[in-house]
């Protein structure tokens, strides 16, 4: 997450963030946005069954850790960049001191 909120990198904090703390998968997490899936003030994560792997509607509680993170990042828009997602993942991802798992 420091590589995340670096100025040049401040754009993937929220992607990082759902990754890491709520479990999401980098495909729902792309076409996920604020407007539609974020509930800052019920704390919740709406994945509507047409961006869900399993197709299956599901919503849960953001954990404490998750909250803070998007709460930091929630001026930034859109919540993921719609153009060049996997480059901007990379050059963040090359850089950690142990090696990246997509899902992990």
């Amino acid at each position: 997450m420091r590589l995340a909120i670096q100025p040049e990198n401040r754009h993937m904090t929220a992607f990082f963030a759902l990754g890491i703390f709520g479990g999401l998968r980098p495909e729902e997490i792309q076409k996920m946005t604020w407007q539609k899936n974020i509930k800052m003030d019920s704390r919740e994560i709406f994945i509507s069954h047409d961006i869900s792997k399993t197709k299956a509607d599901r919503q849960f509680t953001m954990s404490d850790a998750l909250f803070e993170w998007l709460e930091f990042c929630q001026e930034i828009k859109p919540l993921v960049p719609s153009a060049n997602l996997q480059n901007y993942r990379k050059k963040i991802t090359r850089n950690l001191p142990f090696p990246f798992i997509a899902d992990g």
